[in-house]
């Protein structure tokens, strides 16, 4: 089966992260920790769920859960970035669940894709004008 990937994952927040972070939490009622784990203990039971049920899993997620996916650039805005790209908890999560063959992500505007154990991560790499796409086979 061939599927085709939209990539408009992407979402403008500002560029303080003081700003962004009081945000957060106020919209939200809990620090960025506390929503990172809420989110991959859902990610978690959906996971262990649908790996019940299916032979595949495609995860996608908006944030990076590998390192390995984050820019790559050398210059000092591309560190900065790198920071605040994912959560490494998300990736561990997936990692243990066999079924997962892909993981779609975006957030870092990069495109970039790696082969991490039996999964093949891709980041789209969509930015608001320049809208990619991805063809892969399941």
């Amino acid at each position: 089966m061939r599927v085709i990937i939209t990539a408009d994952i992407h979402y403008g927040v500002g560029n303080n992260q003081k700003i962004v972070r009081k945000f957060a939490k106020k919209l939200c009622g809990i620090s960025d920790e506390k929503f990172t784990q809420k989110v991959n203990q859902k990610l978690k039971k959906h996971l262990a769920k649908v790996s019940k049920q299916v032979r595949s899993i495609v995860c996608v997620t908006h944030c990076v859960p590998f390192s390995q996916l984050l820019r790559s650039n050398a210059i000092s805005i591309d560190k900065f970035f790198s920071a605040f790209s994912g959560s490494i908890e998300t990736g561990e999560i997936i990692l243990k669940f066999p079924k997962v063959k892909y993981i779609l992500c975006g957030h870092t505007y990069e495109k970039k894709q790696v082969q991490i154990g039996n999964i093949t991560a891709i980041n789209v790499g969509s930015d608001y004008l320049r809208k990619r796409h991805e063809l892969i086979e399941i």
